[in-house]
């Protein structure tokens, strides 16, 4: 039977899923576009970002908790989990629900969490918050969006579908800022669980590429007196900021646009991401690395969508950059438990040195003193019986043997048996072996390969 040629095999195609893929729609630099939907919004933008003060969390913290409440809740005592939940048989947002979020003069009774589609606009708000209070800890929380999907909404789509009686003086302004900030509000609070990370504003500067910063500056010298931008003026507008970054990304060289887009968007994405990677690296390594992935591409494409589409070869970059990343994170995380588990064998040894030279203490000098006094009392007969029939030739001088004191008494009152010392070691022996499954739990498959 001759060989089936090359060319009528059916190979299996599978294509790849990422941001490359027909109908994928990245939100614009700023702004929306016709698409104002928060549920489909998140089918490609999965990420929103929020600048906040933190504050320390209670040492009882857990991921059901919420990690960000709305000042309506947060100001009442009696509130519940359940009062946090949006209403069933109301839209998620009004009107008038939106005034009292925007309104300054009546935040403080708004049922709404804010937050960003648009990574640029959380660092150009750190900075501007940073540049009035100094003094103030600043963060960005990185959010699942696709996890608030039925309690979000997007703040331009309600001011949008208003009517013309129902607005306010500050109406416009109020529509243009949420436009640019691509504004979404959240019913009652963020579930922990929905926050993958969150980053210092500190720590985010020298993560960023190099359009942000000033052409003058050094390249390892991102501070705030190196941004690009003039983030103290009294009236910073960020629609002003977005075409400023956009210049200074297309004017520069090719070489340098690949590499902002490329490897300086890999840097900034694993900044944000960083401390979510490293906890799913080993369980969840291949959503690890397309996560990151995503994230990186929308930051690569937000000073020029343009260019980056015409460049089709970035997406393949980026993917390439992070699983690299993320194997040497895996890695590196493979390690660290391999050693915890070794440190817990080490400890188990211990245990079980301490419980040996527990029975031997509590149950062996018994066991010799009883032998002892056998001896001692065959030793006695046997010399007094050699003493009769030997004639003494020379002076016998005495010896002094020092003796321990358990040899000369009995068990000690209260001593543990060796049933209980047994039980000791048994015990010490299955605490160790205990720690250690709860460290390798859900690795067994990474360990397998590390042995075999």
């Amino acid at each position: 039977m001759s060989p089936t040629p090359a060319s009528f095999l059916q190979l299996p195609v599978t294509p790849v899923a990422g941001p490359q893929t027909p109908g994928f729609s990245a939100l614009p630099q700023y702004g929306f576009a016709a698409d104002l939907d928060f549920t489909s919004l998140v089918l490609q933008n999965q990420f929103l970002f929020r600048v906040y003060a933190p504050k320390p969390l209670s040492p009882f913290f857990d991921s059901t908790e919420p990690f960000f409440i709305a000042p309506r809740f947060k100001n009442n005592p009696d509130c519940s989990l359940d009062d946090l939940e949006p209403p069933r048989d109301a839209p998620i947002a009004t009107y008038n629900d939106v005034v009292q979020h925007m309104d300054p003069r009546q935040k403080h009774s708004s049922p709404y969490v804010s937050a960003s589609f648009s990574f640029a606009w959380a660092i150009w708000e750190a900075t501007r918050r940073h540049n009035r209070n100094p003094n103030v800890e600043l963060e960005i929380a990185v959010i699942d969006a696709r996890a608030l999907v039925k309690r979000s909404v997007t703040t331009i789509e309600v001011l949008r579908n208003s009517t013309a009686k129902e607005h306010y003086s500050s109406h416009w302004d109020w529509y243009s800022r949420a436009s640019e900030a691509q504004d979404v509000l959240i019913y009652g609070h963020v579930p922990a669980s929905a926050v993958f990370s969150s980053i210092p504003i500190m720590s985010v500067l020298p993560k960023l590429p190099s359009y942000f910063v000033s052409s003058g500056s050094p390249s390892d010298d991102k501070h705030f007196n190196s941004l690009a931008w003039d983030f103290s003026a009294p009236r910073a507008d960020f629609q002003q900021f977005c075409q400023q970054m956009s210049d200074q990304f297309l004017r520069s060289p090719s070489e340098l646009r690949l590499r902002d887009t490329t490897a300086g968007a890999v840097h900034l994405a694993m900044g944000f991401l960083r401390p979510w990677m490293q906890r799913h690296a080993l369980k969840e390594f291949h959503d690890a690395v397309r996560l990151v992935a995503e994230l990186a591409y929308l930051i690569a494409r937000w000073p020029g969508q343009w260019w980056v589409r015409e460049h089709t070869e970035i997406w393949d970059l980026i993917q390439a950059m992070v699983h690299v990343i993320g194997e040497e994170v895996r890695d590196a995380q493979r390690v660290n438990a391999l050693n915890e588990v070794k440190r817990l064998e080490g400890v188990v040894s211990e245990l079980q040195l301490l419980t040996e030279e527990y029975v031997y203490v509590h149950t062996r000098p018994n066991s010799t003193a009883s032998s002892s006094d056998e001896v001692s009392d065959s030793d006695d007969e046997l010399m007094a019986s050699k003493s009769t029939h030997s004639v003494q030739t020379s002076p016998i001088t005495p010896i002094t043997m020092s003796v321990p004191s358990f040899l000369h008494h009995g068990p000690r009152r209260g001593e543990p048996s060796k049933i209980e010392a047994v039980s000791c070691l048994l015990s010490s022996f299955f605490f160790g072996v205990f720690a250690a499954l709860v460290v390798v739990s859900g690795q067994q498959r990474e360990f397998s390969v590390e042995f075999t």
